[in-house]
């Protein structure tokens, strides 16, 4: 076994002595195992800072995976491990050609993130729940290494999967809603505290009259029945308005009055007559603040909740309690002719439930709740929101769409860089567990058109949020047939090997992106220089594994080459407007015409 150096943490703020045997590793197939079994004898562990494993790594370049809120996970990089961020799920080490993947987990009780620290790279485990004096076989972490890093990160999270849920279910097989093989348009970006019956329908003729095929519209958040939400000012501006929802609770789960004035199955109906499906949203808690006390649905289910120091009402941490609330939420939204559903905010263990269960438990009971009550009413069809940590990620058995990027923030040429990279680094861990949702996107704004491409190449679902009025039928028809359905890239959108363990953002390097079309290899190629400097470098084609020489076919110049497999693609680009987009297909499979292709994935077999 390699040297590690285990540290136990009491929570009266002592470090305990250990026993040398309460670590032990074990290889399964092409991954290790690192093992905990430790306890403390008439006191117990630090509910957030349980134990500590320091890990004899030699330092190389790095992309960890950073949890930097409670939802959301963005790649950081660096070369000396006293600097990987606290709060790391996965850590990619390369040195010399060999990687090395770390993956931390979460078990039933405790959960481990990874940490630098001044001797280097350290596992801490904690559970969040006082009173625990026994880590009694958890699983800390799971490693590979080897040549290929697709193949040792899939190893690594096919174990995982085995651990926490019993069974293995990678992307390729789990259930994904017919609905996301078609274009669709969100209400959040779009309507915000506007959104209402009137406002979609106004929408949806805009996409008839202008010829946009959307096939389905989510309405998003405050559709519902909730405290504080009718006291915006319309004219509010969006963190006030956020503010306000923050701290707004449920009072019943039916649509608000004002806004829906004849109910939410006369909209969706209504819709329906459109010829679009409905998708609604709702989050794992309740609401933001809860559920409101003096409300109608806490009458109706008050036994299914908890109260919190705070005053705050949430779900109760119980598998059955909370099976009854999603019952109760996806029977109604299913009687009112609803769907699909996306459930958001469910990485809120942290915030919720702290010191009242453990993390892994909560998190166990929850996701198995609502993703059971999904699969019985609405056959498994939908979007995982707010949920990148692994005690989301490894307890849900079915599900196959999870989005993998904070918000999509309008009018912000900072955010796309911020975005590209969550996108693109997340997708190559959780890609190959979940189809990647890359967010809503505006038609119309100043990086509409690397969204779109971005969007065709991601592999997920496509749905825009453009305000009324406002839809470019131009930015979205390169990624959809006249149908509405999406020409979709087969696997998950992931980082080039050459920007796998480094930052394009001051690299002086272009940062490109790849999925593939069916025998074809799709890549884009960005400028995201911090300080919008021209990039270059080079693209190896050896990493996509072609049996025969290629064309590379550059789209937006219109032009073809003919390169070896294992040849080298040149990249210039001046500044963060100049993008790059090749589509790359095996001599023998040549399907170029000499004008220029409408879209984007023109090599997919459409049959």
């Amino acid at each position: 076994m390699k040297k590690y150096e285990l540290k136990l943490y009491a929570e009266n703020g002592q470090v305990k002595a250990v026993n040398p045997l309460a670590l032990s590793e074990a290889n399964k197939g092409k991954v290790t195992l690192l093992t905990v079994n430790a306890s403390l004898e008439n006191i117990s562990f630090d509910a957030f800072r349980a134990a500590e494993i320091f890990l004899s790594e030699e330092n190389a370049d790095f992309c960890a995976l950073q949890l930097f809120c409670n939802y959301w996970c963005q790649p950081c990089f660096g070369s000396d491990f006293k600097n990987v961020p606290n709060r790391t799920q996965a850590l990619l080490t390369e040195r010399n050609g060999v990687y090395k993947f770390i993956l931390a987990m979460c078990s039933t009780e405790y959960k481990t993130f990874l940490e630098g620290g001044d001797n280097g790279l350290k596992c801490v485990m904690y559970s969040q729940k006082n009173g625990l004096n026994n880590i009694d076989g958890q699983v800390a972490l799971i490693s590979a290494e080897g040549s290929d890093p697709k193949e040792i990160i899939r190893a690594c999270l096919s174990t995982a999967l085995e651990i926490t849920v019993g069974e293995i279910r990678m992307r390729e097989e789990r259930y994904y809603p017919p609905v996301l093989d078609y274009l669709g348009w969100c209400t959040w970006d779009a309507l915000h505290i506007h959104v209402s019956e009137n406002g979609i329908l106004k929408k949806i003729r805009e996409f008839k009259e202008k010829n946009i095929p959307v096939k389905y519209v989510i309405i998003d958040d405050m559709w519902a029945d909730c405290t504080n939400l009718n006291d915006i000012p319309l004219d509010t501006n969006f963190d006030n308005m956020v503010y306000t929802m923050h701290r707004s609770s449920m009072n019943d789960f039916v649509a608000d009055k004002r806004r829906f004035p004849k109910g939410l199955a006369h909209s969706v109906k209504l819709i329906h007559a459109e010829n679009l499906l409905v998708g609604v949203w709702y989050p794992l808690q309740g609401y933001w603040y809860g559920v409101n006390e003096g409300g109608a649905l806490y009458e109706k289910l008050k036994d299914c909740f908890i109260t919190l120091s705070d005053g705050r009402i949430v779900v109760a941490p119980e598998y059955e309690k909370a099976k009854k609330v999603y019952d109760y939420f996806n029977c109604y939204l299913k009687e009112c002719g609803v769907d699909f559903i996306k459930v958001d905010c469910q990485a809120s263990y942290e915030r919720y439930y702290k010191e009242i269960a453990t993390i892994g438990n909560a998190a166990q009971n929850l996701q198995r709740a609502v993703e059971d009550s999904a699969n019985e009413f609405f056959a498994g069809n939908v979007i995982n929101c707010m949920g990148m940590a692994t005690e989301c990620i490894f307890n849900r058995k079915k599900t196959a769409v999870s989005r993998v990027s904070n918000d999509f923030m309008p009018e912000n040429a900072e955010w796309f860089s911020k975005h590209i990279l969550q996108c693109a680094y997340n997708s190559l861990i959780y890609g190959e567990i979940y189809v990647g949702d890359w967010d809503m996107w505006w038609t119309d704004d100043g990086q509409a058109a690397k969204n779109s491409l971005l969007r065709a190449i991601s592999g997920g679902p496509v749905y825009v949020s453009d305000r009324i009025d406002r839809s470019n039928r131009n930015v979205i028809m390169p990624l959809v047939t006249d149908d509405g359905k999406i020409l979709k890239a087969d696997g998950a959108c992931v980082p080039v090997k050459e920007c796998l363990t480094s930052d394009a953002r001051t690299s002086g390097k272009p940062f490109a992106v790849y999925n593939r079309a069916d025998s074809s290899v799709l890549l884009a190629v960005f400028n995201i220089d911090a300080a919008d400097k021209p990039v270059s470098g080079r693209i190896d084609l050896k990493q996509f594994g072609f049996n025969e020489n290629v064309i590379v076919y550059d789209y937006f110049a219109n032009s073809r080459a003919n390169v070896d497999k294992d040849g080298l693609i040149d990249i210039r680009l001046g500044g963060s407007n100049e993008y790059k987009y090749y589509v790359i297909t095996p001599v023998s499979e040549d399907r170029m015409c000499a004008e220029k292709p409408e879209k984007f994935v023109f090599v997919k077999n459409r049959d």
